[in-house]
């Protein structure tokens, strides 16, 4: 947990990958875990990518961040997949991971959901509706709620 995010992040890949060390997805995702968790963005994505077949909102939220934060292939990853039905119905999917979540009170959840009424991902696309998710996230502790709510008006 102390160590460089750098070299967690890479040796993280590599154990993914397989190269030059053997191929372990668990000692992967606690390398990028760790370097995701001290601010390596591109680790989230990875750990996005290792997270896909398990648990859809969990990967959505980690490649967005992603993206959001512009790491490169976490965008060009959400436009490849944007332009297929096998995407929206990932977002749909990704949609009602959100909504139980919310209802645990989860505020990135509740933030996401705001996120996805705002631009229609997977849900119908409502000014209303993603205000209301902001401000639930904002009330929740959200870090970034006020400024997406502001950025609404």
């Amino acid at each position: 947990n102390e160590g460089s995010m750098h070299a967690q992040a890479y040796l993280g890949e590599l154990c993914m990958e397989g190269i030059i060390v053997e191929e372990s997805e668990d000692l992967a995702r606690e390398l990028l875990g760790c370097a995701f968790a001290n601010g390596d963005m591109y680790s989230g994505y990875l750990l996005g990518i290792l997270t896909m077949d398990e648990d859809v909102p969990k990967a959505y939220m980690l490649i967005s961040s992603a993206a959001d934060e512009g790491v490169p292939d976490a965008i060009e990853f959400l436009g490849d997949h944007v332009k297929g039905e096998s995407f929206k119905e990932y977002l749909r999917r990704a949609a009602s991971g959100y909504m139980s979540m919310a209802r645990e009170n989860d505020a990135e959840a509740m933030y996401r959901l705001g996120i996805m009424h705002i631009n229609g991902w997977g849900v119908p696309r409502s000014e209303q509706k993603a205000l209301d998710w902001l401000e639930k996230a904002l009330a929740a502790g959200h870090p970034d709620a006020q400024e997406t709510i502001d950025g609404l008006f």
